[in-house]
């Protein structure tokens, strides 16, 4: 209420005892806060990890730390020592409260009073009233009784290149012009025009109706069109979380049917997917002209052919790495990442399927985004076992229930799905997701099965 902030959280599920009582989703949208008021006060979010090594390790004294930003500064303030101590290669959270406004955050002060040496390798801090954050890069050994101070990370302007792809489906082009904004975990880029895309990197075949009256020359944004744009020298919003689209409604074929949006940091070639397959008009569907988009892993082909044709349906994407971002969700009890998915399919008549085969893990610290189970010929067929490693899926603590599904694309959609076995790879814990059942049309193509402990190999099936 203070900020104006306003996150969406999309279900769509039933509750019940067949599909689960619980369900468990992240944000799908969000919305950056309203400016302060001089001398609200704000809420941090600091976030600390410590270095990799068992000497690393901080177990004995007290921990301050003094944020100084452009305004002012916060004081020393207490990071209370966790029960096991700062362990190496962990990340713990802290919620530092009613503290005032520093601005930008320019300089760290950090100091211990353990009588050993202690590791850091960087703190995150979040202003949680502002969005303003910085990353604080320490990796080196921090001395008892010594204060130390940390210039925040200057982030060097970057270029990030946009690719659009408009869907192939009749009146998909849009005459309006086009802008994105760009969020990653560390700040947004602000509302940029695409505008000006090459001859090269514009395919597809423009409406002769929209002739040069459309926004970009009469070349962009055509239907079936893919277009590609650079942003010159942006901020460097770090790992890309959203991206917002949307256009002014002009020109005489505003409405606009968008496939997907690619956007590529060119100064790390890191690039992530934002599927959208959804109508930007004020004559279609919701009548929005703007989406907010959720990214859907990091990528570095372009998604194959067909793979956005189902609205709502997810991006195959690579396992999510095990970063502070998700980290910082589930404090510091995070174990060690990595799964082992096996999905058995039932020995009956026509049990198989030929369409793209998803899911989500959701567990007490959260979820695993959706992943799409990467299939090749001859698997998910009739009493097939397909088993799939997630080396790098962060650690979910104890599993609630599995959200399990196909595209419902091809002439063979539907699937009788036996059951799902999931080994969380590292403490050998097992959990059986019992289906027995077909997923089709008359169950939206998905399903959500509640978990049940396993105790070894034996018991899984």
């Amino acid at each position: 209420v203070a900020t104006g902030e306003k996150y969406f959280f999309d279900f769509k599920v039933w509750l019940d005892k067949a599909r689960g009582l619980r369900a468990v989703r992240p944000p799908s949208a969000y919305r950056a806060p309203t400016n302060l008021a001089e001398g609200t006060p704000c809420n941090y979010r600091v976030e600390v990890m410590t270095g990799p090594t068992e000497e690393s390790r901080l177990e004995k004294g007290e921990v301050h730390i003094n944020i100084m930003g452009s305004k002012t500064n916060t004081g020393r303030q207490q990071l209370e020592l966790p029960p096991l101590g700062f362990m190496p290669n962990r990340v713990e959270a802290y919620a530092l409260n009613e503290l005032p406004d520093t601005g930008a955050m320019k300089q760290l002060e950090v100091v211990h009073t353990s009588p050993d040496p202690w590791f850091v390798a960087q703190m995150l801090i979040t202003n949680e009233m502002t969005g303003v954050q910085a990353l604080f890069e320490i990796n080196k050994l921090l001395h008892p009784n010594t204060p130390y101070v940390i210039d925040a990370k200057e982030l060097a302007p970057v270029d990030y290149q946009v690719e659009v792809k408009t869907s192939d489906r009749f009146n998909a082009g849009t005459s309006a012009k086009v802008s994105i904004n760009i969020y990653g975990i560390l700040g947004s880029t602000g509302t940029h025009a695409l505008e000006h895309a090459t001859d090269a990197a514009s395919r597809g075949s423009l409406p002769k109706m929209c002739s040069d009256k459309c926004g970009t020359g009469g070349k962009a944004f055509s239907r079936n069109g893919q277009d590609t744009f650079v942003l010159p020298a942006m901020t460097d919003v770090g790992p890309l979380k959203q991206v917002e689209v949307g256009h002014d409604n002009t020109g005489i074929g505003p409405g606009w049917h968008l496939e997907w949006v690619r956007v590529t940091n060119l100064s790390n070639g890191v690039s992530a997917y934002f599927p959208c397959n959804q109508w930007l008009a004020k004559n279609e569907a919701d009548k929005k002209t703007s989406r907010l988009l959720d990214a859907q892993g990091d990528v570095t082909a372009p998604p194959p052919p067909g793979a956005l044709q189902q609205p709502g349906m997810p991006q195959p994407a690579q396992p999510l790495p095990f970063t502070s971002n998700l980290l910082r969700k589930m404090g510091s009890t995070v174990g060690q990442p990595g799964y082992r998915v096996t999905f058995n399919t039932s020995n009956i008549v026509m049990a198989g399927t030929s369409a793209p085969v998803f899911f989500e893990l959701i567990g007490e610290f959260g979820s695993s985004g959706t992943i799409m189970a990467r299939a090749s010929q001859g698997q998910f067929s009739r009493g097939s076992s397909d088993t799939y490693i997630y080396p790098r899926l962060p650690h979910l603590g104890e599993l609630i229930q599995i959200r399990v599904g196909t595209s419902g694309q091809g002439m063979f959609a539907t699937w009788h799905l036996r059951n799902v076995e999931v080994l969380h790879i590292s403490s050998g814990e097992r959990w059986l997701f019992n289906c027995h059942n077909w997923i089709d049309k008359k169950t939206n193509w998905v399903r959500v099965l509640p978990a049940h402990r396993a105790g070894g190999p034996g018991e899984m099936r």
